[in-house]
């Protein structure tokens, strides 16, 4: 089932090898319904192909980031003001600091869509420093639950510290350094 996948995707993506489009079209020549399929990714496909390109609205990740916030307000049950205070601010602080990170790997997908080989890199890329960006305050958010508990305000302070932590770890991954002169 899934190599069938596989040989479809790359096939739309115009990545198989001649043996490899053999097999592909050895599987539909022998099964209409695997045949249908492939027909309908290719409509798909080619649909999205030709779609003209349309900006999201400049409001909409701010939209986005704010329903996630209601959310998880509404989610969680906090036990006194403070963990309120630590929550809110823990999402205000994961808003401002991803949010650029998030608009750029949005740009790097969309300028490398037209190059497979291009855009598998970018994915890989971006999805590496997504993950390190939530491992990062996932840490932080459960040091800053943890003093939460003895000293509500430097567990505040400690959240503070997110946006300037994770601009340092992308800068050092990306090997962005300011000139010391």
């Amino acid at each position: 089932m899934e190599r069938k996948q596989q040989l479809m995707q790359e096939s739309l993506d115009e990545a198989l090898s001649p043996h490899a489009l053999a097999e592909l079209s050895e599987m539909l020549a022998q099964n209409p319904q695997t045949a249908d399929e492939y027909q309908r990714l290719q409509k798909v496909d080619e649909m999205l192909r030709v779609a003209p390109f349309e900006r999201a609205p400049k409001r909409l990740a701010l939209t986005i980031m704010a329903r996630i916030a209601q959310t998880v307000q509404e989610q969680t049950q906090p036990t006194s003001e403070i963990d309120m205070a630590t929550l809110q601010v823990a999402v205000q602080l994961v808003t401002v600091a991803t949010l650029p990170l998030l608009v750029g790997a949005g740009y790097m997908l969309l300028n490398s869509q037209t190059d497979p080989e291009a855009i598998e890199v970018v994915i890989e890329q971006v999805a590496m420093m997504l993950i390190m960006v939530i491992n990062v305050i996932d840490v932080m958010i459960d040091e800053a639950k943890e003093t939460a508990q003895t000293d509500p305000e430097a567990a505040l302070a400690m959240l503070t510290l997110l946006p300037s932590t994770l601009l340092t770890m992308v800068s050092e991954v990306l090997g962005i350094h300011e000139d010391e002169s």
